[in-house]
């Protein structure tokens, strides 16, 4: 079942291959947390790359926001393992992490091996990424190494 929902996710966000600008991150007169994102398509080397965003609040009060990422440039041998990092460059030069919640093996969709990996961050990360990243560096695991690659 999760493998499913991994790929469901994968291609939900391959067709959508939109990145997410926060606009408003509040909570309302009702207790409920409001965000409003604003779209837009990200492209690299002439591929679609897709990014989601989702807030959790758990009952002991802990707030973490999970950015899932959808880049085509796996192989069938990488994975990206539990806590592995992938770093956010802001325009202002600062470097955010988000960690892997658990171990995504490349699947191979629309014609492409692509990493689908979904990492917590902060909120501090949250808000940092809202203003606008320059660069993402994402740290991924051969068979051979563990090595990087930028977008």
């Amino acid at each position: 079942m999760r493998n499913l929902i991994l790929v469901l996710a994968s291609i939900f966000l391959c067709w959508s291959s939109f990145a997410q600008n926060i606009k408003t991150n509040e909570i309302n007169e009702h207790g409920v947390r409001i965000i409003e994102a604003e779209m837009s398509v990200v492209v690299e080397d002439h591929m679609y790359l897709g990014v989601g965003m989702e807030y959790h609040k758990s009952p002991q009060g802990i707030e973490n926001y999970y950015i899932t990422l959808l880049v085509p440039k796996g192989t069938m041998s990488c994975a990206v393992k539990k806590d592995q990092e992938v770093k956010f460059k802001t325009i202002n030069d600062e470097a955010v992490i988000g960690l892997a919640v658990t171990d995504f093996p490349c699947i191979y969709t629309g014609g492409n091996w692509s990493y689908a990996a979904t990492y917590v961050i902060s909120p501090e990360t949250a808000e940092k990424l809202s203003h606008k990243v320059s660069k993402v560096r994402i740290n991924y695991t051969t068979p051979e190494k563990v090595s990087f690659f930028d977008v």
